[in-house]
């Protein structure tokens, strides 16, 4: 699924505060006026800065406001990527990197006034990604009557640090960056968002994989209360345990002791901050490499973070908001990309493998062990924490309605192993048509479930229930179920779902938590 950014679709806004302009529509924002493009019935602005730009003496510091322009600032170009390694997937090239990234994009219809709003927050494993990607293009959902925003958000070392000189710098314990990007961008909209057209009172977050996660550590954040009044998280997980920034947790090493043995093997020293950023972006990109895997991203810093995901909701502290919450049926298409094999998978579940391969019917579905490993890890990652979090979730009160997607395009049914990771998005953003060689693999029956995800979306942003023709999405109960599944067939509710699987999962976490609970504060 190919990057290209010759078609990036420029759109966006016009509204009571929108001026005429012979280049493009003129919006006031608290820090100067922008200059956006018209495009149909859609006006965008792209590269607006929401923050300073974290660079020199700003690196690894807390998200200010831009500083304050008179002049129209032209907002036709998105603004660069966060700095990032070198994507393993060509076809998802960001293009130019830099550290001043801190910029949003919004889409919206012209004339929009009170309209809801959808801030997207892209993945890639809190390391790679940027908002600019061709597929987020969010001209469709201002054609459906909302405003959409996406975000850049600091990324990798550069985005989650933690280090005894830049905490002291700072007179704060944050060391997620890049989370704190993310809630200053959502201050932002609610500051500026009218001047687009949009409801700051109706503001929905979604993202996908790191994206998810992001929506919900900001969910059980009390740093981003009241900034948001619906929320959408797909693939991102929601059972995963994160490292403590300041101490041992978990039986694992504080993150800033990790950082500073990295460090040291770099030959450099963690204890001066000049020293720190005079770093070469090369030797910061080391301190998170990709071949670490998937263990990245926001650590326990008592600021942002305050605990694990899980337990800030079973604790009842979560935004209470209409939720959404699921994941994809080929999730696995994950483990090529971290190079994890089968026996990584099988050793990750410890002694449990012959009650895995019970749960599994291993033997009567005569799973070979690439199938039965893709299964565990697409459950263990994903589809359990869907299901778990969508119960705690509704236990605290929250509307929780969950789903797992299984559709592929009809010219691959039969041949695709099930829906990939991140998958969905095509269809969500209904931007099906940017595929390569759309005209040739994308049918009618494909753009029709790409108009029904889109306006299920779109409805929940509206009114905090999602709605399609034709399809009938009930709300969870406290066991997490029922499930919608959006497959081939259509979308069907069912009031159970890959039970057997899931009840061993729940099981594994079980245990896992237990195991955590007895090591916390070491």
């Amino acid at each position: 699924m190919r990057s290209f950014f010759g078609f990036y679709i420029a759109v966006i806004l016009s509204i009571s505060s929108v001026h005429a302009s012979s280049s493009g529509p003129v919006v006031d924002t608290s820090s100067g006026p922008v200059i956006g493009r018209d495009e149909g019935e859609v006006s965008v602005f792209r590269g607006i800065p929401y923050a300073a730009p974290p660079i020199g003496e700003r690196r690894w510091t807390l998200p200010v406001a831009p500083a304050a322009w008179k002049e129209p600032k032209d907002a036709g170009a998105f603004g660069p990527a966060c700095i990032q390694p070198k994507n393993p997937n060509p076809r998802r090239d960001v293009g130019e990197q830099s550290e001043d990234c801190l910029s949003l994009n919004v889409w919206a219809p012209k004339d929009a006034d009170q309209a809801p709003v959808m801030v997207w927050i892209h993945g890639g494993a809190f390391r790679l990604g940027a908002s600019s990607i061709p597929f987020y293009d969010g001209s469709k959902f201002a054609r459906s009557g909302v405003v959409l925003v996406s975000i850049n958000y600091r990324l990798g070392a550069f985005g989650f640090f933690a280090n005894e000189a830049v905490r002291e710098a700072n007179g704060s314990d944050a060391a997620n960056f890049g989370l704190l990007d993310q809630i200053a961008a959502l201050q932002w909209v609610r500051e500026n968002i009218a001047s687009f057209g949009g409801d700051p009172n109706n503001v929905t977050i979604f993202g996908e994989s790191a994206g998810g996660a992001s929506v919900l550590y900001l969910l059980t954040s009390e740093t981003a209360k009241g900034l948001f009044h619906k929320a959408i998280a797909q693939s991102g997980g929601g059972l995963q345990s994160a490292l403590c920034a300041w101490r041992s947790c978990g039986g694992r090493a504080a993150s800033r002791d990790q950082s500073n043995n990295t460090l040291a093997g770099l030959g450099v020293s963690g204890e001066s901050l000049e020293t720190l950023q005079a770093l070469s972006t090369e030797q910061i990109l080391a301190l998170s490499p990709l071949s670490n895997g998937m263990g990245f991203g926001p650590m326990i810093d008592d600021d942002s973070v305050t605990s694990n995901i899980y337990e800030r909701i079973v604790g009842g502290e979560v935004a209470s908001v209409p939720f959404i919450i699921g994941s994809n049926s080929y999730e696995a298409s994950l483990m090529r990309g971290f190079r994890l094999s089968p026996q990584t998978v099988f050793k990750s579940i410890g002694g449990t493998i012959d009650a895995a391969k019970r749960a599994y019917d291993v033997k009567g579905r005569k799973l070979s062990d690439e199938d039965f490993a893709a299964e565990l890890f697409r459950d263990r990652l994903f589809g359990a924490p869907a299901k778990i979090i969508a119960s705690a979730a509704q236990e605290a009160g929250l509307p929780v309605r969950r789903y797992y997607f299984d559709y592929v395009l009809k010219r691959r049914e039969g041949k695709a192993k099930g829906a990939r990771h991140g998958a969905e998005i095509f269809y969500v953003f209904d931007n099906l048509g940017i595929l390569p060689g759309a005209r040739f693999i994308v049918g009618r029956e494909d753009e029709k479930m790409a108009t029904r995800m889109h306006e299920l979306w779109t409805s929940f942003a509206s009114s905090g229930v999602p709605k399609a023709e034709g399809v009938d999405w009930p709300r969870a109960d406290n066991a997490g179920n029922p499930i919608l599944v959006v497959s081939p067939k259509g979308f069907e509710t069912h009031e159970t779902f890959q039970e057997d699987q899931m009840s061993y999962q729940a099981e594994l976490f079980k245990a896992s938590r237990e195991k955590l609970n007895n090591t916390a504060g070491e």
